[in-house]
């Protein structure tokens, strides 16, 4: 008998070891397979519970890993494995207090424990506990000072602050231990980017994307820093040189034609300056990154002429339009106050045209 059950016990870790191994190459169907037969030789084994709750949590299936997180809480509730594991399914299924419940236990059985810590710091940023969670990222740092997700998590707590210098840091540092850590490479762009260095943060997002091309968070982050440093001031230069001209045109009271025409030339200026900009600037790439940018701008090429033009009847209409409407309140106070209106219309316009969205860390 005890043969039997020693038999039984072995053949369940060994199935239990390949089920992992499975998982580590991110085969979570053929592991779950495997974790399953391994459940029936033994279906109080914690470790076998836990597994199978993160394979599922591997095919989104999240309610079913919670049902099997919660009995790998049950069987053994004084370890810190189940707790951590229904941490992290409640936090996919959007549960943040029960996550944070079960993170802050998991942390009270193991307080050492770096993926414990790890999961406490995610659960606690997500819930924008942002004091607690710097606690957290700097006590990593200092038990793990070799691991990457110490300074990984230590610069997106300094992020979190806009301390753009500090993140950098950290995330340099991240990548000494770890030089091919998508998630360092990606957040160091960042941290670049809110430094203003476009160019420097272009090169880490490409980098961050070449390392893993299955994420879309660092090329997303590529194409809006990519686009930010081609843009760069020449584009808003552009449209304050078009606003400045026709003001000076108005206020010479120049006739209706011959402001037109020096309109449409100084917005064909305007726009080869912000070409011939451009230009230069995708030259001070890499290679493989101006490929990138070549092949996006002419699948965009169309649809960014529709914008501008868009944008440039708005400016024109903007102008012009409201001239015969503004004539009659040129003089005095209230000829100031329409001014002001219109010229607060155009900067909002100009800051419309040249806006993208920041880039993201993780």
């Amino acid at each position: 008998m005890t043969t039997e059950v020693q038999r039984s016990g072995d053949g369940a870790g060994s199935i239990l070891r390949r089920a992992e191994a499975l998982l580590e190459v991110d085969r979570p169907r053929d592991a779950l397979a495997l974790l399953l037969d391994a459940l029936r030789l033994e279906p109080e084994n914690h470790r076998v519970l836990a597994r199978i709750a993160g394979a599922h949590l591997a095919l989104d299936d999240h309610r079913t890993a919670l049902k099997f997180a919660n009995e790998a809480v049950r069987v053994a509730p004084e370890l810190e494995w189940g707790h951590r594991i229904r941490s992290i399914v409640l936090l996919h299924l959007g549960e943040k207090r029960g996550a944070y419940r079960a993170a802050e236990r998991a942390a009270q059985l193991d307080p050492e424990n770096l993926l414990v810590l790890n999961q406490l710091f995610s659960v606690m940023r997500a819930s924008g506990m942002r004091t607690e969670a710097w606690n957290v990222a700097h006590q990593m740092v200092h038990i793990g000072p070799e691991v990457p997700a110490s300074h990984i998590n230590l610069g997106l707590v300094h992020l979190e602050y806009k301390q753009f210098a500090e993140a950098e840091r950290a995330f340099r540092r991240a990548l000494q231990l770890e030089p091919e850590s998508w998630p360092a490479l990606n957040n160091l762009g960042v941290a670049l980017q809110g430094q203003g260095r476009h160019q420097d943060a272009v090169e880490f997002f490409y980098r961050a994307a070449q390392s893993n091309p299955s994420r879309t968070l660092p090329r997303n982050n590529l194409m809006l820093a990519g686009k930010k440093y081609l843009s760069g001031p020449s584009t808003v230069l552009a449209v304050v040189f078009v606003v400045i001209v026709a003001n000076v045109l108005a206020a010479l009271k120049v006739d209706d034609g011959t402001s037109a025409a020096a309109i449409w030339g100084a917005i064909i200026l305007a726009v080869c300056g912000v070409v011939l900009d451009r230009r230069r600037r995708l030259q001070n790439l890499g290679q493989p990154v101006q490929r990138i940018f070549s092949d996006q701008q002419r699948s965009e090429r169309r649809k960014s002429a529709h914008r501008i033009l868009s944008i440039v009847v708005v400016i024109y209409t903007a102008l012009f339009g409201l001239a015969g409407l503004v004539a009659p309140f040129m003089g005095g106070w209230e000829g100031v106050g329409v001014f002001a209106i219109i010229e607060g219309v155009e900067a909002g316009l100009i800051l419309w045209w040249w806006r993208t969205r920041p880039p993201r860390g993780l």
